[in-house]
């Protein structure tokens, strides 16, 4: 079969349904071996000639059954082998250029997990991802910007404080910038990054800024707010404010009575 579109097509479904029967192996709707066996020669010989279009399944989804039962019920193994896997296919499309990797992005189904999976495949592109993140507002640029961001949030969380600076420094593009900071997940420090640099960065993060996994007894809820109001986010601000609001109600009994004076003052002061 010529036509790699076909191939890849066929190749992902018969993978699927082979790595699906072999992850729930000890069920008794469990396909026997030998029919597996021949379902992956199948699949193998029908395997994309594109790098990129071989790595697809990788990228169709942030769960990705392996077909290895003995890490079903181990999700950080499950985790660190798919990451591993991708980082390895990432890396096989970088052989092609920068421009592969953006194909690959383009067409994957979750473009974040290969920005996460270039940050270990070749985390030296910092510059080239920065590039890429200045143009987040770009419509067309939407792809690129999320494949950067996870990149850069994976350089990051490896690299620490003392990177954030560093890929600061490597830019003067402001929305580049917020979006570094926006990426560590460190609102407090972010801020006070902010007031050395400027004011156009801080416009740039405020108006990107996110109260989601920061948790619910966020402790800078307050200035967080001030920030949103101050960029005329006011919905976003309520919001925040009313998702912290109802996390301190739900795990009220949890803190005990001694802190009802406390967040009855805070709340007070909102």
């Amino acid at each position: 079969m010529d036509d790699d579109d076909a191939r890849a097509r066929l190749h992902d479904a018969l993978r699927d349904i082979a790595a699906h029967h072999r992850e729930y192996a000890d069920t008794a709707w469990a396909l026997p071996d030998e029919e597996l066996t021949a379902l992956e020669a199948t699949a193998s010989a029908l395997r994309p000639r594109d790098p990129v279009r071989r790595a697809a399944w990788l990228f169709a989804s942030d769960w990705v059954e392996l077909g290895d039962r003995r890490r079903r019920d181990d999700f950080d193994a499950c985790d660190a082998e798919l990451a591993r896997r991708r980082a390895d296919a990432v890396d096989d499309v970088l052989a092609d250029g920068l421009d592969a990797v953006e194909r690959m992005a383009a067409g994957a189904k979750v473009p974040h997990a290969v920005g996460t999976a270039l940050a270990t495949a070749a985390p030296l592109l910092d510059a080239e991802m920065l590039a890429w993140l200045a143009g987040a507002d770009d419509p067309a640029g939407t792809t690129r910007a999320e494949t950067a961001y996870a990149y850069v949030a994976g350089r990051v969380r490896d690299g620490g404080a003392g990177l954030v600076d560093e890929l600061i420094a490597l830019t003067d593009d402001a929305v580049a910038r917020a979006l570094v900071l926006r990426a560590a997940r460190d609102p407090e420090a972010a801020w006070q990054r902010l007031e050395a640099l400027p004011d156009g960065v801080a416009e740039q993060y405020w108006k990107r800024f996110s109260h989601v996994g920061l948790g619910g007894d966020f402790p800078a809820v307050l200035e967080a707010a001030r920030g949103l109001v101050g960029a005329r986010r006011y919905a976003a601000a309520l919001d925040m404010m009313a998702s912290v609001r109802q996390a301190d109600r739900l795990l009220g009994g949890r803190r005990g009575r001694r802190d009802c004076p406390r967040r009855a003052a805070r709340w007070r002061h909102v």
